[in-house]
């Protein structure tokens, strides 16, 4: 996808062309993001087949319009090859053998006044690529998603990396949402800032070991030289009702100026580290690094996203009973993080290799305050660990960062472990 700004570029150097046609082409990744987003937002046109046995239109479907007629050995399980004959495209009503060079149309599935039209282009439709090649294809893919995007043209999310409203809801317990540090051991505090508002989550750490989530504040930037940094007092208001022993604030965001600097003059050096995090490429890192000197941690951020993941998957962090617009909102924000796997090429050598990314189809900021505000309170039970000689005894803290979903026919053929994409 291009950058916003170029792309509204393009469009308003566009107004004075009498044709105004723009066309987009891409490659689907994870669903309602990109060329995804924009093809439901057409009139999503697919190509339809109409059987010349039984009459019935459909849209090519891989489960449903893919059938095995050869027998087994037309599969080579090491070579991970498919013979020719193996398997044929047929109707997904009838089950006879489907003729796809005659009878196909263009049909609008979405159709309404305005909308720009959209094309779903499948290597299913394309009539020189045959079922045994399509099914070859399957077994050679590093990943499902892999397979779906650049064969199937389909968007996939992995759900081994995607959250649930439910990792938040099934771990309410019963209590009120904390006034003060009160019960608890140690407070951690992440803040996000942002161009319009700043979010804030504090993780607390009870004696008994048990994460509780504290708070979770948006506070909305005020235009105006009256209003000039009455967004950090108002953190600054809400961090002094807990008193945490960390506070780690992004320093991604430069519009906000000395604000880190005002922190650690308010509270110490020692308590306010700034986070750097790496690129949206990962490279699968758990640590954070802390440097005391600096006042800076540096993490891998997709790594740190999906560990927090796991966290509140299995129920390692827990959250107050009542959902509010708190916590309504911090789910929305958590299901706006998008971790993808890519293809990229070495410019030089040409070599193609799979990374993950990590990006956003909405506004995360209280997600990635809750990843700051877990580090910190990560590393709290780091330095106690060493100061006491003691094992760390959080479980929470294992990396969860999993290899990707593996293809439908790789599991049901059990061939996962005879071949590696490097």
């Amino acid at each position: 996808m291009i950058s916003p700004l170029a792309e509204n570029s393009a469009l308003e150097s566009m107004k004075s062309s009498k044709y105004k046609l723009l066309r987009r082409f891409s490659t689907p990744t994870v669903p309602d993001y990109g060329v995804d987003k924009l093809y439901k937002e057409s009139d999503a046109r697919m190509w339809v087949q109409k059987c010349p046995h039984c009459g019935k239109e459909q849209v090519m479907d891989y489960d449903k319009n893919v059938k095995q007629i050869g027998p087994d050995s037309g599969i080579d399980l090491i070579g991970r090859i498919v013979l020719p004959g193996t398997f044929e495209f047929v109707c997904r009503y009838c089950g006879k053998p489907l003729d796809r060079w005659y009878g196909g149309h263009w049909e609008a599935t979405a159709p309404s006044a305005g909308r720009r039209h959209g094309y779903l282009i499948s290597q299913l439709d394309a009539t020189w690529v045959s079922a045994d090649s399509l099914k070859q294809t399957e077994m050679q893919s590093p990943s499902k998603q892999y397979f779906y995007n650049y064969t199937l043209g389909k968007p996939y999310e992995d759900k081994s990396v995607k959250f649930y409203a439910s990792d938040v809801l099934d771990h309410r317990i019963d209590y009120s949402r904390p006034k003060d540090r009160n019960n608890y051991k140690f407070v951690s505090a992440g803040i996000d800032w942002g161009t319009h508002a700043d979010n804030l989550v504090i993780l607390g750490l009870t004696p008994s070991g048990r994460i509780d989530v504290m708070d979770i504040k948006e506070i909305k930037q005020v235009s105006g030289i009256e209003h000039i940094e009455e967004d950090l007092n108002a953190i600054i208001r809400e961090l002094n009702k807990y008193q945490p022993d960390i506070v780690l604030p992004d320093i991604g965001y430069s519009a906000n100026g000395n604000y880190i600097d005002k922190l650690r003059k308010y509270y110490g050096l020692s308590k306010v580290y700034g986070v750097k995090v790496r690129s949206a490429q990962s490279n699968g890192d758990p640590a954070a690094y802390f440097n005391d000197n600096a006042g800076i941690v540096t993490i891998d951020k997709l790594t740190q996203n999906v560990i927090m993941m796991g966290n509140m998957r299995r129920g390692d962090i827990h959250f107050w009973n009542d959902v509010d617009i708190d916590l309504k909102r911090y789910i929305s924000h958590w299901s706006n993080v998008i971790i993808r796997t890519d293809e990229d090429e070495d410019s030089e050598t040409h070599e193609v290799k799979l990374v993950k990314r990590i990006l956003r189809k909405g506004p995360d900021h209280e997600a990635q305050a809750s990843v700051y505000s877990m580090v910190g309170l990560t590393h709290l039970l780091n330095l106690e660990s060493q100061s006491t000689q003691m094992p760390l005894r959080a479980s929470f803290l294992e990396d969860t960062l999993g290899t990707p979903d593996q293809t439908d026919i790789i599991k049901e053929l059990d061939i996962g472990n005879t071949f590696s994409n490097k």
